[in-house]
């Protein structure tokens, strides 16, 4: 939202990192050890979203073949609250301790559903920096008991991202995991 002179009056930050992960970690009294594949993204934001807010979020992590190497890849692609996409979104490449930001994404629900079984995210000036098929394998519906719709969805990942360079990479079978939420409080 803008004050009278035109200035932003809702801050907001948004931190992401991706890492290979080491350690263990517990759950329900069984432990799991990491391997040399295991990596993570931190997420960490915060903002002052408006009555009704919506968003559309897809990410993927893991190692994928790069000019015939096997390489630590991952992309954060989401359409956020933010009012100025182009200078302010969380669109992200990172590759092996390098990270580009990427353009203004668009997502589209198959048929224009709210539960369709597959998105299409596509960068929104149209230039083929991003095209992205989401095909949906599950989705777990969290339930809040206010005005909120909140899913989470996971399955496999088909096209392609560009880096800022212009190199294209395909992510082909990446498994990914998504959020669609919509609020109003």
């Amino acid at each position: 939202m803008k004050n009278k002179d035109g200035s932003f009056r809702n801050p907001l930050y948004s931190e992401k990192d991706f890492f290979k992960a080491t350690g263990t970690i517990t759950l329900n009294g069984k432990t799991y050890k990491t391997n040399e594949r295991s990596v993570g993204i931190i997420d960490d934001h915060k903002g002052y979203y408006p009555f009704f807010s919506h968003y559309d979020w897809l990410t993927t992590m893991g190692k994928t073949e790069i000019d015939g190497e096997q390489k630590f890849f991952a992309f954060n692609l989401t359409r956020n609250q933010s009012v100025d996409q182009v200078n302010y979104n969380e669109n992200v490449i990172w590759l092996e301790g390098e990270s580009f930001p990427m353009p203004p994404v668009v997502f589209t629900h198959k048929d224009g559903k709210k539960k369709a079984n597959e998105w299409h995210i596509r960068d929104e000036a149209g230039q083929g920096l991003v095209d992205i098929t989401f095909k949906i394998d599950n989705v777990f519906y969290m339930p809040i008991p206010v005005a909120v719709y909140y899913a989470l969805p996971y399955g496999k990942i088909y096209g392609y991202v560009t880096d800022t360079n212009g190199k294209k990479y395909t992510v082909d079978g990446m498994v990914g995991i998504g959020e669609d939420k919509t609020t109003r409080i």
